[in-house]
């Protein structure tokens, strides 16, 4: 199987210290109130490797309402949490911006649907099977 991953880091470190993901023995997964920036991305058909920028972020309100920038293009639109699922009805502005053109290839692919998502080591990691 492929997966598109994205692994991106919380912006407020003395949020880790609650207990937060989707496994049955913690609580719920909550990304309400919570921004977050690109560490890593994998391709579909490629490797893991670092974000190519500091610019590509994420954040969600209470409104259920996501956004942020692919490192270049920003971002928004509306989100759904469903157990460890993620769904996400996102746009996007669409620059051309070869320099960070892969993170912002795999950053779109997965925002255009559902997702696994979870929070792992102060990491928010969301992954789709293609």
């Amino acid at each position: 199987m492929k997966y598109l991953v994205l692994s991106f880091l919380m912006g407020i470190m003395a949020f880790c210290s609650k207990s937060n993901g989707s496994t049955a023995d913690q609580q719920p997964l909550t990304l309400v109130a919570t921004n977050w920036q690109l560490v890593q991305f994998q391709p579909m058909d490629g490797e893991l490797q670092a974000a190519q920028n500091d610019k590509a972020t994420l954040w969600f309100t209470a409104s259920n309402s996501i956004g942020g920038s692919t490192g270049c293009n920003s971002m928004g639109g509306d989100y759904e949490i469903k157990g460890d699922q993620l769904t996400v009805q996102a746009f996007s502005t669409k620059m051309y911006c070869e320099d960070v053109a892969a993170q912002e290839y795999a950053i779109n692919e997965i925002m255009s649907g559902t997702m696994q998502a979870m929070i792992k080591e102060c990491r928010l990691v969301l992954a789709r099977e293609k």
